[in-house]
């Protein structure tokens, strides 16, 4: 994703470059062209673009909102056990690790054991099912 930070330009630099470039003393021949050229060139000095990468990830069938909660309580405990560095933070956050782990573990359990269960005789779901597991999703364009 590309972006500008128009907050970063600073008013009166960029306005003491408009003031000093030819757009004040022009002809009037082809305006429109000197206006985009000098602008998207001043715009570019004074706020240029920039890239940024978005990472987009696939969401998983077996993440739920009370596992989001849970991981999200984990990381408000581990910014108070830094801040105050106190022991008790400390073990609440590791029994919240604990929680978090156990119950990932036993969401990707469920998840996984209803699908086999629901494939019930059919060969060739369970086949993809644990193909999936061992080697990964196939990337599809």
């Amino acid at each position: 994703m590309t972006y500008r930070k128009f907050n970063s330009i600073d008013t009166d630099s960029y306005k003491s470059d408009i003031e000093s470039s030819t757009l004040l003393h022009l002809e009037h021949t082809d305006l429109e062209g000197e206006y985009t050229n000098v602008l998207s060139t001043l715009l570019e000095k004074h706020a240029p673009i920039q890239l940024k990468t978005i990472v987009l990830r696939p969401s998983c069938a077996w993440y739920t909102q009370e596992l989001h909660d849970a991981k999200h309580l984990r990381r408000k405990l581990e910014r108070n056990w830094q801040s105050f560095k106190l022991t008790i933070d400390h073990e609440i956050y590791r029994n919240q690790c604990a929680k978090v782990n156990k119950m990932l573990v036993e969401a990707k359990v469920k998840h996984y054991s209803d699908k086999v269960t629901s494939c019930g005789r059919d060969q060739k779901q369970l086949f993809q099912i644990t193909n999936n597991l061992m080697n990964g999703p196939t990337e599809t364009s």
